[in-house]
């Protein structure tokens, strides 16, 4: 879980806010990681930061195990983390999959001016 917290860098390393495209990402990034966001909340704005959407929502389906072992983390921590930004206001999410399916992330985020409250 300690990996998740990592701050200030994208899933690959890079800054957070240099090269988004996207106005929101990040303020979302920023947001994710005061709520303890980490490498999940960084990946998840690098996903949404994409310069062709035209709707402001966000969604995102994960495949948990497969994103815990491309960020480096305990399977279990990532919907720990995902409780941590939904609790935030940042997103809600659903997982889905049992027995012998993967198990899936479905997230929608939501833009800084909805988490924020307003």
């Amino acid at each position: 879980m300690g990996a998740l917290r990592e701050h200030g860098k994208n899933a690959l390393g890079g800054s957070v806010h240099g090269g988004m495209r996207n106005g929101w990402a990040g303020q979302w990034a920023a947001q994710a990681r005061a709520a303890g966001g980490g490498l999940l909340g960084n990946l998840l704005a690098d996903l949404a930061d994409d310069g062709r959407r035209t709707s402001r929502a966000v969604q995102l389906r994960l495949p948990v195990e497969a994103a815990a072992a491309a960020l480096r983390v305990p399977p279990e921590a990532l919907p720990q983390t995902l409780e941590r930004l939904a609790d935030a206001g940042l997103l809600t999410y659903r997982l889905t999959g049992a027995g012998a399916e993967p198990v899936h992330a479905a997230i929608t985020l939501h833009t800084p001016t909805v988490a924020a409250g307003g």
